[in-house]
């Protein structure tokens, strides 16, 4: 059993240094002007690269249970315990981001719950399921440049008499860096051996301890998967909120279609019992955020308590089944 927790938590460790290359190269786009690549920038940036790598690490190995239960496990703690967390601790609430970065990932819930009518993911489905998170990223580009479009098209007023000129603003230097070809590959290497690692752990917990592989996946796999993006999606929900809003959302997409639909192409999912209570957990959760932001225009403490809650009385409800 110890030696099952250190291979979780190590592989977890490894995980989060692995995709750092990519999450930089994320936060260097968000410092772009332009919108839409700030945008393409921020999703990077919470890709959820551990989730995607445990997933297809689990799945390759014929865990598809197990690999089913962390994805969708990962998506119920991104928007339960990560944007929960992030609300509850911002002293202003934040904005909404506007209907059409909401309609997005309510399509991708309804499509992905549709193919669970028989707890099977196939081939032909996880290809939908990867051209609707296609479908869903063009769509957010295609949304930011549209509301950048409006101040672009203002003209520039010229001082009024009497008034001096504004001196010129230097540009603002961005942190992106094309990193030596070694760094990347370094850093995938490293990312696939945690994931190894910690689907290892999570096999070694389900086998030899008293909870499922369907608890262990989405409660401890799942999650500790997508805990390396707590800092960054807490981070994100500040004064560009919707930004941030919108690529926590990306990552929950990707969660939901693109790592499970990915993983189907070289081997059909099954989804367990945990993994099905977990994907509604998930959308249950985004439902709720969806039209409280609708509603309400802006979301707060109030929200962030009741997505906490919400999660650790799904883990209660999940441990008993």
């Amino acid at each position: 059993m110890f030696l099952a927790v250190v291979l979780l938590l190590s592989g977890a460790i490894l995980m989060v240094l692995g995709a750092w290359p990519v999450v930089r190269l994320g936060r260097g786009l968000t410092e772009r002007p332009n919108r839409a690549v700030a945008t393409v920038g921020a999703v990077l940036a919470l890709a959820g690269l551990e989730s995607a790598a445990v997933v297809w690490v689990a799945a390759s190995r014929g865990r598809t249970g197990l690999a089913a239960a962390a994805a969708f496990g990962g998506a119920l703690f991104l928007v339960d315990a990560t944007f929960g967390a992030g609300l509850l601790v911002r002293r202003r609430p934040v904005q909404s981001p506007g209907a059409s970065a909401l309609i997005g990932p309510s399509v991708a819930v309804a499509v992905t719950g549709l193919f669970l009518y028989d707890s099977i993911i196939g081939r032909l489905e996880g290809a939908f399921l990867v051209l609707v998170f296609l479908a869903y990223l063009s769509w957010v580009v295609l949304d930011a440049r549209g509301r950048e479009a409006p101040n672009r098209a203002l003209p520039e007023t010229a001082p009024g008499p009497g008034l001096p000129e504004t001196a010129p603003v230097a540009p603002r230097t961005s942190s992106t860096a094309i990193w030596p070809a070694w760094w990347w590959v370094g850093g995938l290497v490293v990312l696939a051996g945690g994931a190894w690692l910690a689907v290892d752990g999570s096999l070694r917990l389900s086998t030899r301890g008293s909870l499922s592989e369907g608890f262990v996946g989405a409660a401890l796999l799942g999650a500790l998967a997508a805990a390396g993006r707590v800092v960054g999606t807490v981070a994100s929900v500040d004064e560009r909120s919707s930004l941030g809003i919108t690529a926590a959302f990306g990552t929950f997409v990707s969660l939901l279609t693109f790592v499970p639909g990915a993983a189907a192409l070289f081997h059909p999912i099954t989804v367990d019992g945990v993994g099905a209570v977990a994907f509604l957990g998930a959308s249950a959760a985004y439902a709720l955020v969806a039209a409280w932001l609708l509603w309400r225009g802006t979301a707060g403490r109030v929200l962030g308590t009741i997505l906490v809650a919400g999660y650790i009385a799904w883990l209660v409800y999940a441990g008993s089944l």
